[in-house]
């Protein structure tokens, strides 16, 4: 299991090495020293976070799996192990994270299918794949600064490959203000789930 970040200012991404550090989670930082060409993320960007992935498995083996999180507004709230029981849960090959906004192009929201929960768009900051799957799934340029989730969703909408999305938030919360702290978790009222890995995406509040 290889768990990755790329966050180029290490400072900035204090909360998520704090937590993975609390649950004993060993974080690669593939963003570490890279100059960042990916736009300042006001807006749409970060394509350069795909390709950096896509070099950093260019040598794994294809069954290792591959959890990448965000550096700046994520952290952990649970082991290693709770997130791979329940990604196994999923019967598939690769799970995001998903949300309830469909950004940054809201043009493609009728072709994204229907969820049990509000949470129906692929959110980009967290996923879990494996890395064969993942490798088939990046294929494709996509140019440094053009956006990393808009990729993904395009991706995820040919239907080809093994992948879907956690609507009820069961491993990745993304944010939501109904999100309510009990005790060292995090409780989602509307799914009734505890998640494992919280996103803050979205803007300053939300971070």
């Amino acid at each position: 299991v290889n768990v990755v970040t790329c966050a180029t200012d290490n400072e900035k991404a204090y909360r998520l090495f704090n937590s993975a550090e609390s649950k004993n989670i060993k974080v690669t930082n593939i963003g570490e020293g890279v100059v960042w060409r990916g736009t300042d993320m006001s807006g749409p960007g970060g394509g350069q976070k795909i390709n950096l992935i896509k070099k950093y498995i260019k040598t794994l083996p294809d069954t290792d799996i591959l959890i990448f999180v965000d550096g700046y507004d994520v952290f952990f709230t649970d082991s290693i192990e709770q997130i791979i029981d329940r990604w196994h849960s999923f019967g598939t090959r690769i799970l995001f994270g998903a949300e309830k906004t469909c950004w940054p192009d809201t043009s493609i929201a009728d072709k994204f299918p229907d969820q049990p929960t509000l949470y129906k768009y692929l959110n980009s900051g967290t996923f879990i794949a494996e890395v064969g799957e993942l490798k088939n799934f990046l294929e494709g340029s996509i140019e440094d600064y053009e956006d990393d989730q808009l990729f993904m969703q395009q991706r995820f909408l040919l239907n080809k490959f093994d992948v879907k999305l956690d609507s009820e938030q069961y491993i990745f919360q993304t944010y939501d203000e109904c999100v309510k702290r009990e005790g060292v978790q995090l409780y989602n009222p509307e799914t009734r789930c505890y998640g494992c890995i919280f996103h803050g995406n979205g803007g300053l509040e939300a971070k």
